[in-house]
C-alpha cells in the first residue's frame, strides 16, 4: 500500500504538477540556482505519509538558506493546508513545517494554486499565502506567512476594515512581519489608491462606489427604442463617476465573464422616486456589480444596490487609517 501512494505522489511531483522557483517555472534562469535533482525528490516521496489531500501547487525556494520546497493541499470539506520540507545537507528533505487547516476561521475559506507564492523582506524568504472567505470577498479575506530562515508563521485577517494579528506579531523582533503583513492588507483593500488603479469585480463581491447621482430618460418596452413612437419612457437612476474603472470578468460565472474596460457610468437597480432628493448630489453606494444583459439595463455594467448615502464631495487628497486588532 506503501509503495502505491508513493507512485502516486511521484506522478505529482514529476509529471502533473507545476514546480515552479518562486513565481518562476523550473527550467527558466532564476539567477544563481544550483536544481534539485530527481534523486532528492524520489527520496522526499518515499517520507511522505498517506495524502488527506489535492495538491493545488508547489513551490521551490533553493536560492536560500535554508532551501526547500512549499506543497499547498486542499482537504475537502476541510480547507487548505501548507507544508514545508527543508533540504538537508545530506541530499534528502525533512519535515520543517506545517500549517493548521485554514478555512474561514481564517479568512481562507476560498484561494487558489496562484495564491500560493515566494515573497522577499528585505534578504529574508516568506511563503505566503492569500484568500478569502466564499462569497465575502473583498470584504473578508487572510494572509499566512511562513519565514523558513526564523521558523515563524503569522497570519492577518481582514474583517469590514479591521486588521486581526496572530499572537506575536506585537512583539519588537516580530514587527518587520507585522509591518509586512500591513502593507499587504492595504494592497488587497486599495487603501491610497485612486478609483481607476482598483480592481472591482462582479458579483458577488461587494463593492462601494463615490459619484454624482442622475436621472437619465430612456426608451422602455416593446422596443427599447426600436419604435420611438410607441416605446415606453422610462428614468433610470446613474452614477456618473469621476474617473473610470475597470471591472474584470470571472471565468465561472455564466453572465459576468466579459471584462469591461473604462466605465464611467453604472445603471442603479433603485426605486428612482425614493432617491429623487439625492439626485445631482455626491453619493455613496454600495452593492455588487453585474453585466447588462437585457433590454431594460442600459449601461454596460449595472449595480444591485444595497445601501445609499449621500458624501461629502470629493477632495483632492484624503487619508484612510486602518483599525487593528491583536
Amino acid at each position: 500500500m506503501k509503495a502505491k501512494y508513493t507512485a502516486i505522489w511521484l506522478t505529482l511531483l514529476m509529471t502533473v504538477m507545476p514546480f515552479q522557483v518562486g513565481n518562476t517555472p523550473l527550467g527558466q534562469s532564476n539567477g544563481d540556482w544550483t536544481g534539485i535533482t530527481f534523486e532528492e525528490l524520489r527520496e522526499l516521496v518515499r517520507g511522505l505519509p498517506k495524502p488527506e489531500g489535492q495538491i493545488q501547487a508547489i513551490r521551490v525556494f533553493p536560492d536560500t538558506a535554508p532551501s526547500g520546497i512549499v506543497i499547498l493541499s486542499l482537504v475537502p470539506r476541510q480547507g487548505w493546508q501548507v507544508i514545508v520540507f527543508k533540504r538537508m545537507p545530506a541530499k534528502h528533505f525533512a519535515l520543517a513545517w506545517n500549517s493548521e487547516i485554514l478555512n474561514e476561521k481564517d479568512g481562507i475559506s476560498s484561494s487558489s494554486g496562484k495564491e500560493l507564492t515566494i515573497a522577499r523582506l528585505g534578504h529574508e524568504i516568506l511563503i505566503q499565502l492569500e484568500g478569502c472567505v466564499t462569497h465575502v470577498c473583498p470584504d473578508d479575506f487572510g494572509i499566512l506567512i511562513y519565514a523558513p530562515s526564523q521558523g515563524k508563521a503569522f497570519k492577518a485577517h481582514y474583517q469590514s476594515g479591521q486588521i486581526h494579528y496572530s499572537s506575536g506579531l506585537q512583539s519588537p523582533e516580530n514587527q518587520p512581519y507585522r509591518t509586512f503583513l500591513e502593507e499587504r492588507v492595504k494592497q488587497r483593500v486599495n487603501i491610497g489608491t485612486t478609483a481607476q488603479d482598483r480592481v472591482w469585480r462582479y458579483e458577488p463581491a461587494k463593492v462601494e462606489l463615490q459619484g454624482r447621482l442622475t436621472i437619465e430618460q430612456k426608451y422602455g418596452p416593446p422596443g427599447y427604442g426600436e419604435n420611438p413612437d410607441t416605446d415606453q419612457r422610462v428614468q433610470i437612476l446613474v452614477l456618473l463617476l469621476s474617473a473610470p474603472i475597470d471591472v474584470q470578468g470571472d471565468h465561472q460565472s455564466d453572465l459576468n465573464q466579459e471584462t469591461v474596460r473604462g466605465v464611467q457610468r453604472v445603471q442603479l437597480v433603485l426605486e428612482a422616486t425614493s432617491y429623487r432628493r439625492l439626485v445631482g448630489k455626491n453619493i455613496t453606494v454600495k452593492g455588487t456589480f453585474f453585466r447588462a444583459i437585457t433590454g431594460h439595463q442600459y449601461t454596460d455594467v449595472v449595480m444591485n444596490v444595497l445601501n445609499v448615502r449621500e458624501s461629502p464631495s470629493p477632495k483632492k487628497k484624503s487619508s484612510f487609517r486602518l483599525r487593528c486588532s491583536h
